[in-house]
């Protein structure tokens, strides 16, 4: 009984923050889908800000994604950059104009639904809720998704020196708290 209640309480929190995405979805007139893809590019490192990363990260395939990417491409959210090195692979890059859209969809989604936590608090919740996250992905092979610096290929040289095991590139600061599709 124990697990039915808690599956159900999950289930409501999830649809009630989609509720807010929606609420956030018509007070900025983008779509779900383009918030969630501006949110998840301010979020990720440059190893993962590709069309194929962000349908991993979403569930979705490239190609219901390209939609969107396209049209928050045109509205100047986005740019497509091809990458010098693999000139195959095309960067999706936030604009200033997605990063301002980013900042006021996180205080709106701040606002609406994590002001519940002043009331309810908090403690040990997130440390509960990222193992529970962890172990889903774990059991149904999901990619982590995780922060550079929490990865099994994470080399710190020095205390400013860092560098990815699998890709031996080098992570610079704003790179080791971002998220990575290749994160282990």
């Amino acid at each position: 009984m124990i697990e039915t209640n808690l599956y159900e309480y999950l289930e409501r929190i999830s649809n009630l923050i989609q509720s807010e995405k929606h609420y956030v979805s018509s007070t900025t007139n983008l779509t779900p889908v383009q918030i969630l893809t501006l949110n998840y590019l301010s979020r990720c490192n440059r190893f993962s800000d590709t069309s194929s990363a962000l349908a991993l990260f979403l569930d979705e395939s490239v190609n219901k994604l390209n939609q969107s990417i396209d049209s928050l491409a045109e509205s100047d959210f986005l740019k497509k950059v091809i990458d010098q090195d693999n000139p195959e692979d095309v960067r999706l890059v936030l604009t200033v104009k997605g990063q301002q859209a980013v900042s006021e969809i996180v205080i709106l989604l701040r606002d609406s639904t994590f002001s519940v936590f002043d009331k309810v608090g908090t403690d040990g919740t997130e440390d509960y809720l990222a193992d529970l996250l962890i172990q889903l992905q774990v059991t149904n092979k999901n990619k982590s998704f995780g922060q550079c610096q929490t990865c099994a290929h994470f080399i710190k040289e020095s205390d400013h020196s860092f560098k990815c095991g699998l890709t031996q590139g080098v992570l610079n600061g704003d790179d080791i708290v971002k998220i990575c599709q290749e994160h282990a």
